[in-house]
């Protein structure tokens, strides 16, 4: 097969394609995301606190599993490390589809496994397909990023209306079987990848040995107990990946204090804004668990006349970071030309000022309720809006600061700090969704949950807006930091 890239399309072959995968394993996941705390409360009738707990620890482990999979990946064959992804992810859907607790914890250690597979060596393959200097390299990786979106939003928004359908098992079944779908459509059509190369670099070449089958697949034997055990004790889990949180920062300074000069300086730079983000990754966390169940029990979620379904309101996120997203790139682009570009510590700010609003205006529309009690829908839209868009200003940027601040032979690790930190958020998250749960008895109490509710939003919203302008205002001082 001929892979040199000889035609003056806008795109290599094969970016749409493993696009659509990771597309596919969008739909999966954002279906357990919008899902699982009422899956957990609901369908298996598990105490809420504890649906917490196991959402946070899923969302944490899930993160620190891509660093274990990209290294095999990495090692030894993407494609491979792909492939047993996507069918393990699936195996894991379809298990949670069985409406038994026990399948639960194995199908989420099982999914959390399969991703840690897909995510990272997906892109990776992308990846491949361009020239490091090609400089339409960013606008694919922008193509895999609005289509995993796409996928989520379309998950996400009919969560809902299977689950009032068909129930929680057939909402999961459908979605995992659109991850093995699209997976039979990448083995199908992999022949079509157009991998670059030129004279001094080979293209990417798959090896589906055993050898390098093996020890991946010795790796998942290993993993998936290990972490069904962790999300069996998703307390202790979450407790002891917030020391292995605060372990790392410690490593970080301590490496900071070898560096020299401004190199030194940038790595505390890096670490304070790590932390920083942190406080950012906790909030956006909350959408999943407690503002998922603030809005079943204490919104008034009918619009026209219909009522929506509560889980199908996350699909507000994935919406509003497509929709607002091409906004967002046109104002940066349109600065970029004035020469006005914003910093990377001013777009940080922002982003967690935003966070700030999107919790306040929750506080808001509870305090503004009716005599009902139950908080118009339009606040929710306003929450997801204002946390969308502290999505844009931070998250692209968090990758880069790596490569921006870190020094080379630190990249590496830094990164995997990097995701590291935001699993911790993932566990912190856990414990300020429990902060907002009451005692059953009164858990049906419009009057007893509102506070409650308005307490922890209004709390961790001012919190976050406070931190975000001090964080404005020293951006001077970070700037100068920053660039020299």
């Amino acid at each position: 097969m001929d892979t040199t890239i000889k035609t003056k399309r806008s795109f290599p072959r094969g970016l749409i394609l493993a696009s659509t995968v990771n597309a596919g394993n969008m739909v999966a996941l954002a279906m357990i995301n919008a899902l699982l705390v009422l899956y957990c409360t609901h369908q298996l009738k598990l105490p809420l606190t504890a649906s917490y707990a196991i959402y946070a620890a899923f969302g944490s482990i899930f993160y620190a599993t891509s660093l274990v999979g990209g290294y095999l990946g990495g090692r030894y064959d993407y494609k491979l490390a792909i492939i047993l992804g996507c069918v393990l992810a699936s195996a894991g859907g379809f298990l949670l589809a069985s409406g038994e607790t026990a399948a639960m914890y194995s199908g989420l250690a099982a999914f959390i496994v399969g991703c840690g597979l897909i995510v990272p060596n997906l892109y990776c393959l992308i990846g491949k397909l361009y020239a490091k200097d090609d400089h339409k390299r960013d606008s694919g990786f922008t193509i895999a990023y609005m289509m995993t979106n796409f996928g989520g939003m379309l998950s996400a928004f009919s969560s809902g209306f299977l689950v009032n359908l068909w129930g929680f098992h057939i909402a999961f079944f459908i979605s995992s079987s659109i991850l093995l779908a699209s997976l039979l459509l990448f083995v199908l059509t992999y022949h079509r990848f157009q991998f670059y190369h030129d004279e001094k670099h080979k293209a990417y070449k798959a090896n589906l040995s055993w050898k390098n089958f093996f020890p991946i697949f010795l790796v998942i034997v290993i993993a998936i107990p290990i972490i069904r055990l962790l999300l069996n004790y998703a307390t202790v889990s979450n407790i002891l990946l917030i020391i292995l949180g605060i372990i790392m920062i410690l490593i970080v300074a301590y490496l900071a204090f070898q560096e020299k000069g401004k190199s030194r300086k940038k790595m505390f730079v890096f670490l304070i804004f790590i932390i920083i983000g942190t406080v950012f990754w906790s909030l956006y966390m909350l959408a999943p668990s407690a503002l998922t169940i603030f809005i079943q029990n204490n919104v008034n979620r009918k619009l026209f006349g219909f009522e929506i379904p509560t889980s199908s309101l996350y699909g507000l996120n994935p919406f509003f970071i497509i929709t607002l997203g091409t906004l967002t790139s046109s104002f940066f682009l349109w600065l970029a030309k004035r020469k006005k570009s914003l910093s990377i510590p001013t777009k940080f700010s922002i982003g967690i000022i935003c966070m700030g609003l999107g919790y306040v205006s929750l506080f808001i529309g509870i305090f503004t309720a009716g005599s009902s009690g139950y908080t118009a829908i339009e606040w929710v839209f306003i929450s997801y809006l204002f946390q969308s868009l502290g999505e844009l200003f931070i998250g692209p940027i968090s990758l880069a600061m790596v490569g921006t601040l870190c020094p080379a032979h630190l990249e590496g690790f830094m990164m995997g700090f990097f995701r590291l930190s935001t699993g911790v958020a993932g566990a912190i998250s856990g414990f300020l969704a429990q902060a907002t749960s009451v005692p059953k008895s009164v858990s049906t109490n419009i009057t007893v949950t509102n506070v409650v509710f308005s307490h922890s939003f209004g709390l961790y919203g001012i919190i976050t807006l406070i931190v975000g302008i001090i964080v404005l205002a020293l951006v001077p001082q970070f700037n100068k930091l920053w660039n020299n």
